[in-house]
């Protein structure tokens, strides 16, 4: 019963990881066709979330996160704002006065990214296929 529960969990798993894949194509497609670059105004402050993990009381990692709400105003002037995660480099960007520009979508301009952040879908691909080759060698062995 084990081997068949661990066969259907790599099973679901590899789907997963295609539908990320793939979900990444899709999203690097649509903001190629109808991506819109536009200047966001610097955030007025900036939310730190730190997440902590512990093994028997002691500190194992600490993860910092830094979020704001950024606003930006689409070609059609409109203003938009989102509460975004701000990778360190955009963050570093903000803090010396540097411009940072998002890409949005025309039709759904709160659907945005940072310019140049676009998804990375061959890394689930890849990881979805050594899933699937593994499984496979593990089948005939269960």
């Amino acid at each position: 019963m084990l081997s068949w529960t661990l066969r259907i969990c790599a099973i679901i798993l590899s789907l997963t990881l295609f539908y990320a894949s793939w979900d990444g194509v899709a999203e690097n497609r649509a903001f190629e066709a109808q991506g819109v670059q536009a200047l966001v105004e610097p955030p007025e402050g900036y939310t730190v979330n730190i997440t902590t993990t512990t093994n028997l009381g002691v500190e194992v990692n600490r993860t910092e996160r830094n979020s704001a709400k950024l606003s930006f105003t689409t070609r059609d002037g409109r203003r938009v704002t989102v509460n975004r995660v701000l990778p360190d480099e955009v963050l570093a960007a903000f803090r010396s006065g540097s411009d940072v520009f998002v890409e949005y979508l025309a039709e759904e301009p709160t659907t945005t990214r940072f310019l140049g952040h676009a998804s990375k879908p061959l890394f689930p691909a890849l990881l979805g296929l050594l899933v699937v080759a593994l499984t496979r060698y593990f089948w005939r062995k269960m």
